[in-house]
């Protein structure tokens, strides 16, 4: 279909950067070079426009009817992947995705990657215990001890973490020790890590 046809049938110029495309007789679809597709079509007896978007971290395709977060950059995220990634709170993602749920005690949070939604009280998460006053308190400590510098690297200040000597998941009863936590930069407290 040239573009002449398609501003003939819907009175709509084509934007610069997009292609004109017919699937069928009543829809008539113009893709957008970015992570947007726009369609045009048939609602009654006129041509409107139908947006599609695309989740920057799992691709799947958000039709503009359904919840999605606005990212700064242009693109867009669903509202799990948002909230997984931390771009909106537990509130937010109950509202948008969990508006059938009772208010009040309904809850969320993420565990292995994974969305976790209930009704009633809430069990404890591991994200709940690292974000403790006690925990944070350990941080504290450990950097304090250290004199916020990295014990592999010697870097003082900067983005620092609490590493825990013994593991976190296997020495439940050390995990607030400050014996057991030393003060390790990003990029070594990473390669810690990768040697486990």
């Amino acid at each position: 279909m040239s573009i002449n046809t398609r501003q003939q049938l819907t009175g709509i110029p084509v934007p610069r950067g997009h292609l004109v495309f017919m699937l069928m007789p009543f829809f008539i679809g113009v893709a957008s070079m970015h992570n947007t597709t726009v369609s045009l079509i048939k609602n009654g007896d006129i041509y409107v426009n139908f947006y599609t978007y695309k989740c920057t971290y799992c691709g799947k395709d958000l039709p503009e009817c359904n919840p999605r977060k606005d990212l700064d950059n242009g693109l867009s995220s669903c509202c799990d992947c948002a909230f997984i990634n931390g771009i909106i709170g537990e509130e937010e993602y109950l509202k948008t995705e969990c508006y059938f749920l009772p208010v009040g005690n309904r809850y969320a949070y993420i565990e292995d990657e994974k969305i976790v939604v209930g009704i009633g009280k809430r069990r404890t998460t591991e994200r709940d215990r690292r974000n403790s006053p006690e925990y944070a308190e350990w941080r504290n400590l450990v950097f304090e001890r250290d004199k916020y510098e990295c014990v592999e690297c010697g870097q003082v200040g900067g983005k620092l973490n609490a590493h825990h000597v013994k593991p976190y998941k296997k020495y439940v009863d050390l995990r607030l020790d400050v014996s057991n936590g030393i003060t390790m930069c990003e990029t070594c407290h990473r390669a810690a890590h990768g040697s486990h």
